[in-house]
């Protein structure tokens, strides 16, 4: 059979959303306020709240704006998101993550 798929940026924002959400560590997602975000050139960028996201050639570009527990290392948490949104959004959306941007915009306490 021959065709074409293509996967929604907005398919790839909520990959990268749930994955972050379910990530032990992340209390929450923010809204980015700042005008930097992942570019590769002059991309059309997709957000959905506290991600930030772009394909190019196939890969996509991704940006998340997390609220991190205060009792996790940060840096490790961080490079967990990473590899998870990498995975899942090579598993759900057979594409490949370029970048995955992480920035801790705040710290919290579990509830």
């Amino acid at each position: 059979m021959n065709g074409k798929a293509t996967i929604s940026p907005q398919v790839v924002l909520q990959v990268a959303r749930i994955t972050t959400l379910a990530t032990p560590g992340v209390l929450g997602l923010v809204e980015d306020e700042s005008p930097r975000s992942p570019s590769a050139g002059n991309l059309t960028k997709h957000t959905l709240r506290g991600i930030v996201a772009s394909i190019e050639d196939g890969a996509a570009h991704i940006g998340v704006h997390i609220i991190a527990a205060s009792n996790v290392p940060l840096v490790r948490l961080a490079r967990q998101i990473q590899i998870n949104i990498a995975n899942a959004i090579a598993e759900i959306a057979g594409l490949e993550t370029a970048t995955v941007d992480v920035t801790v915009e705040d710290v919290g306490v579990a509830i």
